[in-house]
């Protein structure tokens, strides 16, 4: 028998997480009476600092546990105007999409030139996660085993069932007129380990040096800019990955 899916949709955690107060420390320097589109939203807390700092804040999700969220299914596009938020914000959520390009690209489509959009995603990339993989097959928050086989037509959550990869985020990105400025920082993950995982970032070096060489000079100045999110110690150690983007005036 197919295991049942869960009948909650995009509820998330009930705490304030470090991605959450990382997105937030940036979104201070906004003026009162931003714009903000906080979705999925989840339980709330995030929409609730935000409305404390003086911003005007629309939330949505499916989950109906709030009477002012908008009911807004993000596997379709998004019933808002184009460039009508000053930010975006949508944590722990293009991992629950099939097609979270799609999402990506909305989420840019709505953000107004010059504005911002923040993202997180469970991260695929931390050496935890790619241990993981070496032994299991699995990633890191994507063991498969507890995720339903659920139809295409489905419209509650699906759970994890797209990993993220950065080099398809900023693809995505890139494609939607966003850039990304900034990794910034989560709780690290078996932070016990990072002597380990320091010595096997080295040991992957001459590889890693080896397959940018052979790019040769094309897309010298991407690649260079890519290495440096790619070597990043956030990305290297960090429980989620979280984004800073910017969109293109």
């Amino acid at each position: 028998m197919n295991p049942q899916p869960s009948t909650e949709t995009f509820i998330a955690s009930h705490s304030f997480t470090p991605y959450m107060r990382s997105i937030l420390q940036q979104l201070h320097m906004l003026p009162k009476g931003a714009r903000v589109l906080d979705i999925p939203a989840g339980r709330g807390q995030f929409s609730d600092a935000l409305r404390q700092l003086g911003m005007e804040v629309v939330s949505a999700d499916l989950n109906g546990l709030r009477e002012d969220y908008l009911a807004i299914d993000m596997s379709q596009a998004l019933p808002l105007e184009t460039s009508s938020f000053d930010v975006v914000v949508c944590t722990e959520g293009l991992e629950h999409m099939l097609a979270p390009h799609e999402l990506v690209l909305e989420l840019l489509r709505v953000t107004r030139p010059g504005g911002y959009l923040f993202l997180s995603v469970p991260n695929i990339h931390n050496f935890y996660s790619r241990l993981q993989f070496l032994f299991t097959g699995t990633f890191f928050q994507f063991q498969a085993f507890d995720v339903a086989d659920t139809p295409l037509n489905h419209s509650g959550d699906r759970g994890h069932v797209s990993p993220v990869s950065l080099p398809q985020l900023r693809w995505w990105l890139h494609l939607g007129g966003g850039k990304i400025e900034e990794l910034l920082p989560d709780k690290e993950k078996r932070r016990f380990l990072k002597p380990f995982y320091w010595l096997l970032h080295q040991l992957g070096r001459p590889w890693r040096n080896q397959l940018r060489r052979k790019a040769g000079q094309e897309f010298a100045q991407r690649n260079r800019e890519l290495r440096a999110l790619l070597e990043s110690p956030r990305l290297r150690y960090a429980r989620s990955l979280v984004v800073c983007v910017r969109k293109h005036q």
